[in-house]
Order: C-alpha cells, then sequence, then structure tokens
C-alpha cells in the first residue's frame, strides 16, 4: 500500500476535521451576535413589541443553535473517531472566523 497516499488522505481528513469544526464555532457566533443585536435593541427602547420581537427572536435563537449542534456534531464525531482524534484537540483559524463571522451583516 502507498504510504505516500495514505497519509494526504489522513491529511485531508484532518482538514476536514477542522474545516466541520470551523464552521459550527462560526454559525454559532453568528446566531449568538444577531441575537446580542436584537436584545441589546430591546433594551435601548423598553416598549412591549419590541420586548415581544425579542423573546421571538431569542427562541428562534436557541432552536437555530441546537439544530446547528446537532447537525455538525455526528459529522465531527465521525472524523474524530476516524482519525483516533481527541475530542478537544483541533485548530482555530482566526483568519477563517474573521473572514465568515460578518458575512451578511453588512452590505455593500
Amino acid at each position: 500500500m502507498n504510504k505516500v497516499s495514505l497519509n494526504n488522505q489522513l491529511n485531508n481528513a484532518r482538514y476536514n476535521y477542522n474545516y466541520f469544526f470551523m464552521k459550527m464555532i462560526i454559525k454559532l457566533l453568528q446566531i449568538s451576535l444577531k441575537l446580542s443585536f436584537v436584545l441589546l435593541f430591546s433594551s435601548l427602547f423598553n416598549y412591549t413589541i419590541i420586548n415581544i420581537i425579542a423573546i421571538i427572536s431569542s427562541i428562534i435563537s436557541i432552536i437555530s443553535i441546537y439544530d446547528v449542534i446537532t447537525n455538525y456534531k455526528p459529522l465531527i464525531d465521525d472524523i474524530g473517531n476516524t482519525l483516533n482524534i481527541e475530542k478537544l484537540s483541533f485548530e482555530i483559524d482566526l483568519n477563517v472566523i474573521s473572514n465568515n463571522l460578518f458575512k451578511g451583516f453588512f452590505y455593500s
């Protein structure tokens, strides 16, 4: 068996593990930022309708966070189990976070 091919496959799998983990973190941060803006707006203007919108937005955000975790966790666990990677060993690429975190917030 070609050892170079096996090493390339392992490197690709490690990259995919980090990629899916980073995508999950980015989506969770985006949801959290949107929720924080809504709650900040709600705290600035203390009107009943804005508070109701903030409560509804909070419930939707909690459901979205749960959906993101349930969608990405099996992928991350499967790749981690295949590679025998410890559950907390990952690399955080700050460039990926900075490029994708505010995607959709600002329109140019």
